[in-house]
């Protein structure tokens, strides 16, 4: 699928006021409560839980190791996710499949292959973790490094140490210390789960404590669940004594700042005002530091503490770069490169490397995409520059999403403020984005969101 996209303003579809979005809400909150109520003691209800193509892999994954999900429409248009772990436990439950490898795909996502790569490496059976091209493409050697730190004992299909990958995974009834780069915040996330299935106690010391924002979100769902643990100020040493359960749990999923990023950019892109709602700026997700950026880009945008709304206003061109570093923020480089090429001067996003090993390398993504529009980037190891002329250097273009979805909101975003004066090559008033269909695996209703509030897109199956 691909849409064309056209110069718009977003406007109001009530008349009066500024144009609304209802934020999603956040898919890693999403996941890492399905997971954590699957190893629950009892049922757990998890309300405004996000429908996407990464929450319905994570439910099609648990669902295949026994546990029950029913997922229900409310009366205001949310979804609830009811949670029934399997009466005798996960482990149980796979006892009972007379030791067949069980093999898990997690789709397209990250967050669900390696949340569970590395839990139940705590129960003694085979396992095959696998997903779809994307996955296969990304580097699993993080889960290799638990696997070696836990004697557990593993093979990847290829020489490359990427998916499928079979482990055997162990009863770990033994106190046990991982020492981890941790660079990567899902495999460490994973390896913080497995302690609710292990008898031993569990020690993680991290040379790195990378993408923090995640790693605060993971011990904030295990405080929810009734889980102990002692932890350094630098989050570099957590220690979780074995034994404990999970406790059921009642929860709200708030929205998804992550996703958030995305209207604003197209907001600050049409130089519109608008208006999201179901957005917690004292959430833990890390995305919600969008508005610190923004703010010192000169950005003018009010938070309403009462409401949980945020309100982006129209800049008419004041906007200004900046430096960056965004390390703890990753999933911000796209909607932050899109803002980037509206405004005037040079912005440096930094210490984005580990940007490289998601969807797709995001870092030469955003270059080669946003170029297409002509866009003034320059791409370092794990740097991005971006030279903005406040728009106006920028021309319709026909950019991929290259199978990642930020990749494709980005130009989404970016093609809603390009005026048609310069014709991209397909001889068009309009942008062109293809691959769109991903958008898919976080925020589905993006582009219908979007159209609601007057955005010209048009799309194209």
């Amino acid at each position: 699928m691909f849409v064309r996209v056209k110069k718009s303003e977003l406007i109001s579809c009530k008349g009066g006021g500024p144009a609304e979005i209802c934020i999603p809400p956040s898919k890693s909150h999403s996941i890492r409560a399905l997971i954590l109520a699957s190893f629950a003691d009892d049922i757990s209800e998890i309300e405004n839980i996000l429908i996407s193509g990464d929450v319905k892999s994570a439910v099609s994954v648990l669902q295949k190791l026994g546990v029950k999900i029913k997922i229900y429409k409310t009366a205001s248009k949310e979804f609830l996710a009811k949670v029934t772990p399997p009466t005798c436990g996960i482990k149980g439950f796979i006892s009972s499949l007379k030791n067949k490898p069980v093999e898990l795909y997690a789709g397209n996502s990250g967050s669900v292959f390696y949340f569970l790569g590395a839990a139940l490496t705590a129960l003694p059976f085979e396992f095959i973790f696998t997903g779809d091209a994307s996955i296969c493409n990304r580097p699993a050697s993080p889960l290799a490094e638990i696997y070696e730190a836990l004697g557990i004992d593993y093979a990847f299909s290829t020489e490359a140490k990427k998916a499928p990958v079979k482990i055997c995974g162990k009863d770990l009834n033994l106190h046990q210390t991982c020492r981890l780069t941790g660079d990567f915040s899902q495999p460490v996330t994973g390896l913080l789960f497995s302690s609710v299935l292990r008898e031993g106690n569990l020690n993680v010391n991290l040379k790195r404590a990378g993408e923090l924002p995640y790693l605060k979100m993971t011990l904030e769902w295990l405080k929810i669940c009734g889980i102990n643990f002692t932890v350094s100020r630098d989050f570099k040493k957590i220690e979780i004594k074995g034994g404990q359960k999970v406790k059921a749990f009642k929860k709200r999923i708030t929205g998804d700042w992550s996703a958030a990023a995305f209207p604003i950019a197209a907001a600050i892109a049409s130089d519109s005002e608008l208006k999201l709602k179901n957005i917690d700026i004292h959430d833990v997700q890390g995305d919600s530091g969008i508005i610190g950026i923004l703010k010192k880009m000169r950005a003018e945008i009010e938070y309403n503490e009462e409401e949980k709304s945020l309100i982006v206003f129209p800049h008419n061109g004041n906007l200004s770069g900046g430096e960056f570093d965004i390390s703890d923020m990753p999933d911000l480089l796209p909607a932050l490169s899109a803002v980037a090429c509206f405004a005037n001067g040079k912005t440096v996003l930094k210490n984005i490397g580990i940007c490289r090993f998601k969807e797709c390398d995001r870092v030469s993504a955003v270059c080669s995409e946003l170029g297409k529009f002509g866009a003034d980037i320059t791409e370092g190891k794990d740097f991005l520059i971006i030279k903005g002329l406040g728009g106006k250097n920028l021309h319709c273009g026909n950019p991929l999403s290259l199978g990642d979805h930020r990749i494709a909101m980005m130009s989404v975003a970016a093609g809603l403020g390009i005026a048609p004066k310069n014709p991209c090559a397909i001889g068009a008033d309009f942008s062109e984005i293809g691959g769109t269909e991903c958008i898919s695996v976080t925020y589905p209703s993006f582009i219908e969101d979007l159209k609601v509030c007057g955005a010209k897109i048009e799309e194209v199956h």
